[in-house]
């Protein structure tokens, strides 16, 4: 059995066309009944391949200009218990990053296609990403509470020997 195509413009009987999708995959929607009449625009069947999918990531515009410029990136799923998942490098690839701020929302989007054979992402499915942004290499780090607010400037006092110490900008 097929669907129904627009009627020839002879006014003879309509033809019935057997629908053979070109990919693979689970049909989502149907849009036409078999003998319905279906306008060349409208779609028949909707058709869902989710081996891969797109995670779009919204970044503040206010953290933009702090991504790398390779923007590795994983993903977790919220609630889920296993590791972050590599996106870049890994499964997946960068496929764009947006030019434009979102007017209402003050993000950039940026797109992914990740690797989805076992269908552990769903369309749709909210997920978080952990873009990379800028790092230091070669960097000291010392705890928050221990930076001390004296006068406008933040220091930490550096124990040298015994009970002396040395204050420092940080």
């Amino acid at each position: 059995t097929g669907l129904v195509l627009d009627p020839r413009p002879d006014g003879g009987p309509s033809p019935s066309v057997e629908l053979r999708a070109p990919i693979s995959g689970v049909v989502v929607r149907v849009g036409a009944a078999v003998g319905e009449h279906v306008a060349p625009e409208r779609p028949v069947l909707e058709i869902l391949d989710a081996t891969k999918v797109i995670v779009e990531a919204r970044v503040p515009e206010a953290d933009a200009g702090r991504l790398a410029p390779a923007l590795a990136a994983a993903y977790e799923v919220p609630g889920a218990a296993g590791p972050w998942v590599p996106i870049v490098p890994g499964g997946g690839r960068l496929l764009h990053v947006g030019l434009e701020v979102d007017p209402a929302t003050r993000t950039v989007p940026i797109a992914y296609e990740v690797e989805n054979p076992q269908g552990a992402l769903r369309i749709g499915q909210a997920v978080t990403v952990h873009i990379e942004t800028h790092r230091a290499e070669e960097a000291i780090a010392v705890p928050w509470n221990v930076v001390v607010d004296e006068d406008v400037r933040s220091v930490v006092f550096v124990q040298l020997s015994g009970e002396t110490f040395e204050r420092r900008d940080v």
